[in-house]
């Protein structure tokens, strides 16, 4: 894949950490952080801007966006 296994796993950690937020917008990031394994809440914080561009509370702007949440695929 091209990723070390380190990195796939922080990778696969963020992406559950995110579905978490996108089904449970109203959860307090530190308690996001502290479930996925995060070290504290600014570690998160930092793991998510590196990763979306965006802060965690400008990302729940847009996920309690009516539309955003028509737009997500179960899989």
């Amino acid at each position: 894949m091209g990723l070390t296994p380190k990195k796939y796993a922080n990778i696969m950690r963020f992406q559950g950490a995110l579905d978490f937020i996108d089904r449970n917008p109203d959860v307090k990031i530190s308690d996001v952080a502290t479930d996925f394994g995060y070290y504290d809440q600014p570690a998160f914080v930092r793991a998510f801007k590196k990763c979306t561009g965006l802060a965690p509370s400008d990302y729940r702007k847009l996920i309690k966006s009516a539309d955003y949440m028509s737009r997500i695929k179960n899989m």
